[in-house]
């Protein structure tokens, strides 16, 4: 038993060393740094990266909605937006900040306000090179570059 387990993580990312249990797992990591995106949709076009998520996203081509909300009628064809749902009817904020304590219903939320407190800014404008903080700030940005387009 204890040989086996040893070799749990035996194949390693040849482009960033990270290792994995098989062979298969190290081919679908690769396509992060590859981007190849091999599993297509039939009916759109839209292409992935790993064949579960192609199976994720037939489902948005159905009716098909076996995730239920328990407090109100809405419906979702993966759990995890009917979990991130659930918060706004439970009030919970499962992800605080580190550095000063304030919580978020979702991760992303979380990871934006993060950069509050450091110097990071990694929204660049392509054309002057100023840098941003968040995305939002940078798209208002590119229309002082664009005198023509009004903001949507």
């Amino acid at each position: 038993m204890k040989e086996t387990h040893q070799k749990i993580k035996s194949f390693a990312c040849d482009l960033c060393e990270r290792n994995f249990a098989s062979r298969r797992n190290v081919i679908e990591h690769r396509r992060i740094h590859t981007n190849e995106r091999p599993y297509v949709c039939d009916l759109c076009g839209k292409t992935f990266k790993q064949k579960a998520s192609l199976f994720v996203h037939n489902r948005s081509h159905t009716d098909n909605f076996p995730f239920k909300c328990s407090y109100c009628d809405l419906k979702f064809h993966t759990k995890p937006p009917l979990k991130v749902h659930i918060t706004k009817h439970t009030g919970e904020k499962p992800f605080s900040c580190d550095v000063c304590g304030r919580p978020f219903r979702i991760k992303y939320e979380l990871k934006r306000h993060k950069l509050v407190h450091s110097d990071e800014k990694p929204y660049g404008c392509d054309i002057c090179g100023m840098k941003f903080k968040q995305k939002r700030y940078l798209r208002n940005h590119r229309l002082a570059h664009r005198p023509n387009c009004k903001k949507v």
